[in-house]
């Protein structure tokens, strides 16, 4: 799912007010919770690591010094 798609989602649920850093916890809580290794717990897990990578891709197109450190501070939400 990208983030596009996620925000045209969430905008079609009523009254639910989610940003960036709430999706990526949910991406991150996605990875971490789910333990299952059926075909349905893969693509959990595929889809919530794209939407990560969005998000850094994102970062990475308008800040020329993103290293791991700067991913990671990202992730965890430390940077908008």
């Amino acid at each position: 799912m990208s983030i596009e798609k996620a925000k045209k989602l969430m905008e079609k649920m009523p009254e639910v007010e989610l940003d960036k850093d709430d999706l990526k916890r949910l991406a991150l809580d996605i990875l971490y919770d789910i333990e299952g290794k059926s075909a349905q717990h893969a693509r959990a897990k595929i889809e919530a690591l794209r939407l990560l990578s969005e998000f850094v891709i994102d970062k990475k197109k308008t800040e020329d010094d993103f290293g791991d450190a700067q991913i990671l501070e990202l992730l965890a939400g430390g940077k908008k």
